[in-house]
């Protein structure tokens, strides 16, 4: 059985290891090794990447007890052989202080509120924590704070199999009954069973921040990011208020409270605008005569429920077809057509023949586009009469 260095120490970036085999299935070439550093996915962690032998490892998973390493390509070395390995550091390590990390805030959601872990999933950017009781936005940044804290404490955490310290004191598990579990200890924090590696001191783990919250199943869930990916992901949303701040010609500081003025102001002219173009259109409806025959009415600047709206408004003010256009002569006209005394339905494909368009609808109002020119619309409508 292959020797878990990771759990002798969760530090190791490179070691040797003996090929003891080396099979193929479906072009993905699988090596097993007497001992191994690298991670096989488990506890909600991926697995880790990196090198043996000089062929890229992708994934790694134990089946059986037996820890097996994906490669990406052929490797060159045989059974027997002994080889270099080394794990991709980088993204071992931050996968370190996340998970660390989620156990604190775990840990801490638990002492003060009772909660337990239902759901934990991480990827290379952030970790989402699913909790069986809802959590307000107040109490979690308690949680937040009471981490961050921890962390500037630079609390030691311990890593061991229960068996090694007869160990009997209560955890945190999501499962029950585990024999021998192995118990990751942030001392005056927390315990929990789990497989995956671990920091040695909470001051590693850096920042702690909680992006967001959701109801989920009858508890919470929030989105977590911890390390140098919380650094990251900080710094760049700070990147993103100094290019507002600039934008804006205003302090850094003060960028929620001038672009609250700013889309106050905005929203003002948008109703503004809004009233404006209503009572245009009321002007024209009001200033348009009644006829026994077809209204066909061009409005500059007006928009598909515009015309809608205005057509319907208009339609008792003929006995014919009420058609309505906005558009120009180079991109066509979008209309829209009533009729107080036929249905429409019918007469949609004739209208879009003779006119170049497009469109249809119900019998009580078609809609579309038109490519003729305003002139050759005019004359058609102008002359088209309802047999």
């Amino acid at each position: 059985m292959t020797q878990k260095l990771y759990y002798k120490d969760s530090y190791i970036k490179e070691f040797t290891g003996c090929v003891l085999s080396v099979t193929v299935k479906n072009g993905v070439y699988s090596v097993e090794l007497d001992r191994t550093a690298f991670f096989p996915d488990g506890g909600g962690q991926p697995s880790d990447t990196g090198v043996i032998g000089g062929a890229a490892v992708g994934h790694v998973e134990e089946i059986d007890g037996i820890i097996m390493h994906r490669l990406t390509e052929q490797p060159s070395f045989a059974v027997g052989d002994e080889v270099s390995c080394a794990i991709d550091w980088d993204k071992r390590f931050a996968r370190m202080q996340a998970h660390s990390g989620e156990h604190l805030v775990s840990g801490i959601a638990h002492n003060l509120f009772g909660c337990g872990n239902v759901g934990f999933h991480m990827d290379d950017t952030l970790m989402t924590v699913d909790f069986d009781k809802y959590l307000s936005k107040e109490q979690l940044m308690q949680i937040e704070v009471a981490a961050n804290r921890a962390v500037y404490e630079n609390a030691k955490i311990n890593c061991f199999f229960a068996a090694e310290k007869n160990y009997d004191k209560p955890y945190r598990s999501k499962l029950d009954n585990i024999q021998n579990p192995r118990i990751v200890e942030i001392e005056g924090y927390d315990a929990c069973a789990c497989c995956a590696p671990h920091l040695s001191r909470t001051g590693e783990i850096g920042i702690i921040k909680i992006l967001s919250s959701a109801s989920h199943r009858g508890g919470v869930r929030i989105t977590l990011i911890c390390g140098i990916t919380a650094y990251k992901e900080l710094a760049d949303r700070y990147n993103d208020i100094l290019t507002l701040s600039d934008m804006l010609c205003a302090p850094h500081d003060s960028v929620p409270e001038v672009l609250s003025s700013f889309l106050y102001k905005f929203n003002e002219m948008k109703r503004s605008e809004a009233l404006h173009k209503s009572e245009r259109l009321n002007s024209i409806a009001d200033s348009t005569p009644v006829t026994d025959g077809n209204i066909c009415l061009f409005v500059d600047d007006a928009g598909a429920d515009d015309i809608r709206k205005l057509s319907v408004r208009l339609k008792d003010k003929c006995k014919g077809f009420c058609i309505v256009l906005s558009g120009s002569e180079n991109d066509g006209y979008a209309y829209a057509v009533t009729s107080p005394c036929v249905k429409l339905r019918p007469y949609a494909a004739e209208f879009n023949s003779a006119l170049s368009g497009r469109g249809g609808g119900k019998d009580d109002m078609l809609q579309g586009h038109f490519n003729e020119k305003k002139q050759k619309i005019s004359d058609y409508f102008n002359s088209r009469s309802i047999e």
